[in-house]
């Protein structure tokens, strides 16, 4: 019996030792994988985390990249692309938007290279086209620039023509390279060769602004603001002048003469009306005079009428204008203006001794 019992408890106790060492190895492994499965997580949101920030980089980047692709389209505009480069211009424009629909599909993909070299078309596309209108210009003139300097105008024809020979499957390096070499060669040309004509439109803009001053375009209402866009433009044009831009003192100059003369038609012509509108109110105010004394002579007033003031009354307060020489603006007197005068009046010296 005692044997029996002993058996029993053995058993008993065999049975939950097994059942210990069976627990423990299960809620080690429950551990084990939960400790991996957090590791995946957080590698996944670690992987998430620079994939953001890598497509946030991108994004970054091709905003730039487009914005001043842009840029380079609407200067390449204003110097003349539609006019000269109507064919290149159409292509450049189509591989554009070519491209931006392939970022607009694929927004992880960085595409900034390929815009940059877009941008560079562009740029190409506005100094060939300022080139070329340097080179109208020149035509038009009946001036031998080619004496001037004959390498810049061989380096410049040269350049303009090998540009003209590309087309947009060109890259747009060597587009921009024979563009740039093309409008520095005739920039230089045409800086020499104007430095006598924008010495004597600067004469000329001076001169229309002592016609405009001289009808008090500084302060009359419709004009003021054009007076002074003017004046800024002049002082403009001077720099321009003082560091060998002749060309663009040129146009400066040129378009300061106009706006000045354009001010002095406006107030020339207001003050003829002003003056026709007075000379018809004196004629009133002499008719009336003359119907008043002829009134006073059959019915003369003796006594006071009320609404009517005496004769010393002050009707209204005094008014105390400025005065109208001070609002010239003086774009003379600054060392710049003093320097490029000199500079203009040797110019045309010169010039004047080479037609002799």
């Amino acid at each position: 019996m005692k044997l029996k019992y002993f058996c029993a408890v053995l058993c008993g106790v065999a049975a939950l030792s097994l059942v210990s060492c069976g627990s423990t190895p299960k809620s080690s492994a429950s551990a084990d994988s939960n400790t991996k499965s957090n590791s995946l997580n957080a590698d996944s949101t670690k992987a998430s985390a620079e994939k953001a920030k890598k497509e946030a980089e991108i994004a970054k980047k091709t905003e730039k990249a487009v914005a001043n692709a842009d840029a380079a389209r609407e200067a390449a505009i204003k110097a003349g692309a539609e006019k000269y480069y109507p064919k290149l211009l159409s292509d450049i424009d189509k591989e554009y938007e070519s491209l931006k629909k392939k970022i607009a599909a694929n927004p992880g993909t960085d595409y900034s290279a390929n815009i940059e070299e877009i941008a560079k078309k562009y740029e190409a596309l506005e100094k060939a086209s300022l080139a070329r209108k340097m080179q109208e210009d020149i035509s038009k003139l009946d001036f031998d620039f080619t004496s001037v300097d004959k390498n810049a105008a061989q380096t410049g024809a040269d350049a303009l023509k090998k540009f003209n020979s590309l087309n947009s499957n060109a890259s747009g390096d060597e587009l921009l390279s024979n563009a740039e070499a093309a409008y520095k060669a005739y920039k230089t040309l045409m800086d020499k060769g104007y430095k006598a004509m924008a010495a004597r439109e600067r004469s000329d803009a001076l001169k229309a602004k002592k016609d405009a001053d001289s009808v008090k375009a500084a302060v009359a209402k419709k004009t003021k603001e054009q007076y002074t866009q003017a004046a800024n433009k002049f002082v403009k044009a001077d720099a321009a002048y003082s560091r060998g831009s002749t060309y663009d003192a040129y146009n400066g100059y040129k378009e300061v003469k106009e706006s000045y003369t354009e001010l002095y038609e406006i107030v020339k012509q207001d003050r003829e009306a002003a003056q026709a509108a007075l000379e018809k109110a004196k004629q009133r105010v002499a008719e009336a005079a003359t119907y008043s004394a002829e009134a006073d002579t059959i019915a003369p007033i003796t006594e006071k009428v009320a609404g009517i003031e005496d004769e010393s009354t002050t009707l209204l307060e005094k008014d105390n204008f400025a005065n109208p020489e001070d609002a010239v603006i003086d774009v003379e007197s600054n060392e710049t203006a003093k320097a490029v005068e000199k500079a203009a009046e040797a110019a045309i010296a010169e010039d004047d001794a080479k037609k002799k």
